[in-house]
C-alpha cells in the first residue's frame, strides 16, 4: 500500500532524539455499515487498523502515528479540493446540488455541522506538537459526532 511505503521511506529520517510524527487522514467510513460501500469501508477500517499497527511498531524508535477521522469538510470544495468532483458525483446521483449535500451531511452529525479546514489543520497542529507527545496509536474523532467510536 502507498501508506505503507511511505512509512517505510520517511521512518529511517525521523525519531531518535528528537520525536517524529506521522499523521493520516482518513474518511469517517471505518465504523459505519452502508450497503455499496464496502470498499470503502474496508479500505478506511484498513487505515485505521494501519495506524495502530505502525504505532506499535515505531515507538521504540521515538515516532508517533496519529490518525484523523474526518467528516466531509464543509469548505473544501471552494479551496479546490479534489473532494469536489467526489461530493459533486454523489449529490447528483440524489438529485442534490453539492450546497444541499453538504447540508444533508451536516445534520446527520451529533453536532449538526460538518468539520471546517481550520479545525482540521488546528487538530492536526496539536497532534503534531509536543502537547500531544502521549498520543499515538489512535484516530481522533473530528466528524461532529457522524461516528462515535
Amino acid at each position: 500500500s502507498a501508506q505503507f511505503n511511505i512509512a517505510k521511506a520517511v521512518t529511517p529520517h525521523m525519531g531518535g532524539n528528537r520525536v517524529g510524527v506521522i499523521l493520516t487522514v482518513v474518511a469517517p467510513a471505518a465504523p459505519m455499515v452502508m450497503p455499496g460501500h464496502l470498499g470503502h469501508i474496508v479500505g478506511c477500517a484498513g487505515t485505521e487498523a494501519f495506524i495502530k499497527a505502525l504505532a506499535s511498531e515505531l515507538g521504540s524508535a521515538n515516532i508517533r502515528v496519529v490518525g484523523v477521522r474526518s467528516h466531509a469538510i464543509v469548505d473544501a470544495v471552494q479551496a479546490g479540493s479534489y473532494t469536489g468532483e467526489i461530493f459533486t458525483a454523489k449529490a447528483q446521483s440524489m438529485g442534490l446540488t453539492v450546497a444541499q449535500w453538504l447540508g444533508g451531511a451536516a445534520q446527520s452529525t451529533m453536532l449538526g455541522r460538518l468539520p471546517t479546514l481550520a479545525q482540521i489543520a488546528e487538530v492536526m497542529t496539536f497532534l503534531a506538537s509536543d502537547h500531544a507527545g502521549a498520543i499515538t496509536a489512535t484516530v481522533v474523532n473530528i466528524t461532529g459526532g457522524a461516528t462515535h467510536n
